[in-house]
């Protein structure tokens, strides 16, 4: 499976998501999140897929959780469900055979207004919900199910797949800053600096300011810059 990239945090996203994120943790939840801590962070682990990965990664999963059980506790509608809510806990949602149409849910009440979260923190998010989707699944109890010849897993990652995608898209479309140069501008600025650099005449201290810009110029754009690489956080 390709690699998904995390997107840079965007600081409206996360001051929002500090809102109805959940504050009370039950002692089942509690011990949950420490299982998945241990699992994610162990070395060697027979029971993992992939290397070890750093506790940063770890908090940010769980951080996800508890915005994913916050918003099942706080705003979810629950106006078609039959019977009890899901219990608070990562087996009760994550594990659930509607965490498929919870995620998508979710995202859809992120994009809804006033909050209107941008897709490349929700590409983030659904990259923590199925490492933890992962994780359930790994549990003895867990019952695989689907929907319309789709696995939850299989759902999760469609979900992953188009909001990676509906971010890429919106930071090709997004307001570039007012300073922007394209590649080819930038060969013409280096052209044009090493020009005035070659016919400067005077005082000895302009031509060394000059040829100060010349390097600093051929050393950002006499190769083009490495490209994005999206290497999988959660390996």
């Amino acid at each position: 499976m390709a690699g998904y990239a995390e997107f840079e945090e965007n600081e409206a996203d996360v001051a929002q998501a500090r809102t109805y994120k959940l504050t009370t943790i039950s002692k089942a939840l509690a011990a949950e999140i420490e299982a998945f801590k241990a699992r994610r962070t162990q070395v060697i682990c027979r029971h993992r897929h992939g290397k070890a990965v750093q506790s940063t990664t770890v908090m940010s999963d769980v951080g996800q959780l508890l915005r994913m059980l916050g918003w099942v506790k706080s705003h979810r509608d629950r106006s078609d469900d039959e019977g009890d809510p899901p219990p608070l806990t990562m087996k009760g949602v994550v594990g659930s055979a509607q965490f498929g149409l919870y995620v998508e849910q979710y995202v859809e009440w992120l994009q809804a207004r006033p909050r209107e979260v941008k897709f490349s923190s929700i590409a983030n998010y659904t990259n923590s919900l199925v490492s933890l989707l992962t994780y359930v699944m790994g549990d003895e109890d867990y019952e695989v199910t689907g929907e319309s010849g789709f696995t939850i897993y299989e759902q999760l990652c469609n979900i992953r797949r188009q909001a990676h995608s509906a971010a890429s898209i919106d930071r090709m479309y997004r307001r570039r800053d007012p300073n922007w140069l394209e590649w080819p501008q930038c060969q013409e600025v280096r052209m044009d600096c090493i020009e005035k650099y070659e016919r400067a005449k005077g005082a000895p201290v302009k031509k060394l300011k000059l040829l100060r810009d010349v390097v600093v110029l051929c050393a950002f754009t006499c190769l083009p810059p490495d490209r994005y690489v999206t290497a999988d956080p959660k390996a």
